[in-house]
């Protein structure tokens, strides 16, 4: 068997909700209708939702959710 491995760039720039990930990659999101709050999240490939600290977050995108890919960790 040959493996296809899909490598994604990272961007650290607002994106449209719909081109997220779904891989399970954690993600920054920022919601619409509150602006200054933040949650990082990833997709629930089996149950097939968006999950934040454990609990499903439902209609994310419905809501005009926007992602960016978290940022590197400072270096040491």
């Amino acid at each position: 068997r040959n493996a296809v491995l899909t490598v994604r760039q990272k961007t650290h720039k607002w994106q449209e909700f719909e081109s997220a990930p779904k891989d399970g990659t954690d993600i920054l999101i920022c919601y619409p209708y509150q602006p200054r709050i933040y949650d990082i999240v990833s997709f629930n490939r089996i149950h097939q939702y968006w999950t934040a600290k454990g609990h499903a977050i439902l209609g994310l995108e419905k809501q005009g959710t926007v992602w960016m890919d978290l940022p590197l960790w400072p270096s040491s």
